[in-house]
């Protein structure tokens, strides 16, 4: 499905976004659950989602809660001509700041792709930029980045819940040696 005229473009991106939207919302699966991530699930937000082939933009927002931490997550796409940005956004300050701290396996989870780490306000954005040649021609390119995305997503929510109790545990440690 080679897509060389602008309604053809869009049209394949269109679908590439609502795969990776539909990909990120399947249920866990046995391997989830043999890794012990299904419990991290999290749908996409029905409320606050954004697919805009035309402009080459998905937003998807989470709304994931670790051990009565509640916070947002999203998910970016931006997709034009052969290149391929993900990007993910943490809206707390405070899990960003573990996360940027403690972690760099975010490295790791498209192979040897550096994450651009930066800080805008009480946000952390985490960004992978790709360049994708044969992106709408070949299932195989595409693949690496749908399913990629949702090994990234339980990847991400395991940090997370990680660092939330790692830092919750760290306060009842100190809470409870200044008895």
């Amino acid at each position: 499905m080679f897509a060389d005229t602008k309604s053809a473009v869009i049209a394949d991106r269109k679908v590439f976004f609502e795969e990776m939207v539909r990909v990120l919302n399947d249920r866990p699966t046995e391997i989830d659950e043999i890794m012990g991530q299904q419990s991290l699930f999290v749908p996409v937000s029905d409320e606050k989602r954004i697919i805009d082939a035309e402009r080459g933009n998905l937003l998807v927002y989470f709304y994931p809660e670790h051990n009565g931490i509640k916070y947002q997550l999203a998910w970016s796409v931006y997709q034009i001509g052969e290149m391929l940005k993900i990007g993910l956004l943490v809206q707390n300050g405070q899990l960003g700041e573990l996360l940027n701290d403690r972690y760099n396996q975010f490295d790791g989870i498209w192979s040897g792709t550096y994450v651009h780490k930066s800080q805008r306000g009480h946000m952390f954005m985490f960004e992978w930029s790709f360049t994708t040649p044969n992106l709408y021609s070949n299932w195989a390119v595409a693949e690496t980045y749908v399913r990629g995305l949702r090994h990234a997503h339980f990847r991400v929510l395991q940090m997370l819940s990680d660092a939330v109790s790692k830092a919750q545990g760290a306060i009842q440690s100190s809470t409870v040696g200044a008895r």
